[in-house]
């Protein structure tokens, strides 16, 4: 199975000698889209960088879902695995909690839940199911970071930190 994509990292090589073991990834220069939303030296997104990040990252996650045969589950999409090249350009990364759906036409993975707090999905984590929405979920999240320049997570709020949906 092969997956490629403008808007996923490309997998280039990987090593596996003894005890060592490493993938070899595209270099993706400017960091990722957390580091653009919550980093105050860096230069500000405009709407229209930040609306094509969003498309681009949208159209990455529909590869996994309806490209792929059978379909990738990413199961942990969120600001941080998302990279900018020079050209801000969205790219996907970070497969390790990637599920492949066992047929085109399978729903879900039962699986325990995995991934990072405040972009799991409530049906995943009740049920252990997971799904494309819980995918889609995720990117629901990235998108309100985009718009709110807000993390998931908002922890400068009293007494407890917020979810961005509160």
């Amino acid at each position: 199975m092969t997956a490629h994509h403008r808007n996923l990292v490309s997998l280039i090589g990987y090593c596996d000698e003894g005890d060592t073991m490493a993938l070899v990834l595209e270099y993706v220069a400017n960091g990722n889209l957390q580091q653009h939303l919550s980093d105050l030296t860096l230069d500000f997104l405009t709407w229209k960088e930040r609306l094509q990040i969003a498309v681009d990252a949208a159209r990455g996650l529909d590869y996994l879902h309806n490209g792929c045969k059978p379909p990738i589950v990413h199961g942990d999409l969120k600001a941080s695995n998302i990279l900018l090249n020079e050209k801000l350009q969205a790219k996907i990364a970070d497969f390790g909690l990637s599920k492949v759906l066992t047929t085109e036409s399978a729903t879900h993975i039962s699986t325990d839940a995995k991934g990072t707090f405040g972009y799991l999905d409530a049906g995943y984590c009740n049920t252990g199911q997971l799904n494309r929405k819980s995918d889609v979920y995720s990117f629901g999240i990235v998108l309100l970071e985009l718009i709110n320049c807000r993390a998931a997570i908002i922890r400068d709020v009293e007494p407890f930190p917020i979810h961005i949906c509160q």
